[in-house]
């Protein structure tokens, strides 16, 4: 590393610098229980609650100050385990060439100016042997003038004079850190390929985060997909035509998180065989990512999440509910064996088109699609308003994808025309056969009708068909 001789002053950012880590996601990942406290980071990033903070760059102003408090006061044997791990991390990720630097020469001052936050940085460098004049970093509360709010350049300004500023030279991985180059003697960019970049809870699985980071044209796919999709889907299908039960309604929700955990295992293993073979897979970020978790262990993982969600659903499932002898007394575990029965046999349909060439895949694809939906036939009866919502629904699906399949643009397509007009014409031609136009009256059939029109926004989506501009996402995320 080239230092000018004539400076005077050292100044260290320190994650990925000094230090070869990231101190902050070294503090949270040392919460416990480490499955709670990912859960809980979790659902603060999907909340993004900083968004409700005044100011610009919000999320990096606020976001680490808010995981920081929340982990801490959900946690907060959270300090004491952080502390217990400082040795073990300094002798993990200390960096040696930096701290020659500090002690090969006589600084006369040498000062750290971190993004990272004081009460998890200062712990660290009172094991390390340096003498240290001034440590900039962030507060646990963060502050209109905090240092990531106003830069390290303002805080420099602060401490040191013109004349010190001048005699100084600034070490950092940070690319934001290069416009104290105008106040200070020499600024050095320094890259390391040991320095570990990382997220905390990263190695644990929590349903879902795969999906939401990876797919699909759509970055809340729980919210859009499984519950405002799927989750509506099987409510209007199975609860309109049984009473009406707060019971029932969560029981369902908890069935389809389980299956959704597994479904998620086929979407991973469908990304690393594209990843591999197909040459469609040019999203630079996507590939990145996948690359980083193709050796988690995510199946085995999702199974005992699903196997809890499982246990969960069908623990609140309602007796006497129809006609079926799996709902009578004393048979939760008939039923929980039949659930696996159909979670198995999806993983295996799910295994079987991954693996199958893609001309072929269209056979199965809607296969999988009825899979998501009909599991819950299982144990509940359903009339032929909720079959004909079903299939549908997989027809809907099903064409999508065999027009991205064969080439064409399922993009300029209006959202949801297929599944209107195939449930409309399914149950018109029942209403025929058995001559009985009020089956196109029933409530059900009305309550269908309007939310599919709805969800489709078929009159916007017929509009922008005709004008040939695209409302849709992208076929590959019903896979």
């Amino acid at each position: 590393m080239d230092i000018k001789t004539d400076n005077e002053i050292l100044i260290l950012d320190f994650d990925h610098t000094l230090f070869l880590s990231n101190s902050t996601e070294e503090y949270l990942n040392s919460a416990k229980p480490r499955t709670l406290c990912v859960l809980v980071l979790t659902l603060l990033d999907w909340l993004k609650v900083w968004n409700l903070f005044p100011g610009e760059d919000k999320r990096v102003v606020y976001r680490d100050a808010i995981r920081v408090i929340v982990v801490s006061i959900c946690f907060p044997w959270s300090y004491l385990l952080y502390k217990n791990r400082i040795a073990a991390l300094l002798k993990e990720h200390l960096n040696s060439e930096i701290l020659e630097l500090v002690t090969s020469r006589k600084w006369d001052k040498v000062i750290i100016a971190s993004n990272g936050f004081d009460f998890i940085i200062k712990p660290l460098l009172a094991q390390i042997n340096i003498q240290v004049s001034h440590v900039l970093s962030s507060q646990m509360l963060p502050t209109k003038d905090g240092i990531r709010a106003i830069g390290k350049r303002a805080y420099l300004k602060q401490i040191l004079t013109v004349q010190e500023l001048e005699q100084s030279v600034f070490i950092s991985d940070n690319p934001e850190d290069q416009d104290v180059q105008g106040i200070v003697n020499q600024f050095v960019f320094y890259e390391n390929s040991q320095a570990q970049r990382f997220r905390a809870g990263q190695d644990v699985y929590i349903p879902f985060v795969y999906t939401h980071q990876s797919k699909r044209g759509n970055k809340n796919h729980l919210l859009n997909v499984i519950i405002v999709n799927d989750y509506s889907i099987i409510l209007l299908a199975y609860v309109l035509f049984n009473a009406f039960n707060i019971q029932l309604i969560f029981a369902l929700l908890f069935l389809i998180l389980s299956f959704w955990c597994i479904y998620e295992v086929g979407y991973f293993e469908n990304d690393i065989h594209e990843l591999k073979y197909e040459s469609k897979h040019k999203n630079i970020e996507l590939i990145e990512y996948i690359e980083r978790v193709q050796d988690f262990p995510l199946e085995r993982n999702a199974w005992l999440w699903a196997v809890s969600f499982s246990f969960l659903g069908l623990l609140l499932l309602p007796e006497n509910i129809g006609s079926s002898p799996l709902l009578s007394d004393n048979h939760l575990l008939v039923k929980f064996v039949f659930w696996m029965i159909w979670l198995v046999a999806t993983r295996l349909l799910f295994r079987v088109y991954n693996y199958s060439a893609f001309n072929y895949r269209v056979i199965f694809h809607p296969i999988l699609q009825l899979c998501r939906l009909a599991g819950p036939s299982l144990f509940l009866p359903i009339n032929p308003y909720g079959a004909f919502l079903i299939i549908a629904q997989a027809i809907n699906r099903w064409f999508a994808y065999l027009m991205y399949r064969t080439g064409g643009d399922a993009k300029v397509a209006p959202k949801g025309l297929v599944r209107h007009l195939v449930f409309v014409m399914l149950v018109s031609a029942l209403a025929v056969v058995n001559q009985d136009i009020k089956m196109l009256t029933s409530s059900q059939f009305l309550v269908i009708l309007v939310w599919s029109m709805a969800r489709g926004n078929l009159k916007f989506g017929l509009k922008k068909f005709l004008g040939s501009e695209s409302v849709v996402e992208s076929p590959k995320t019903s896979g």
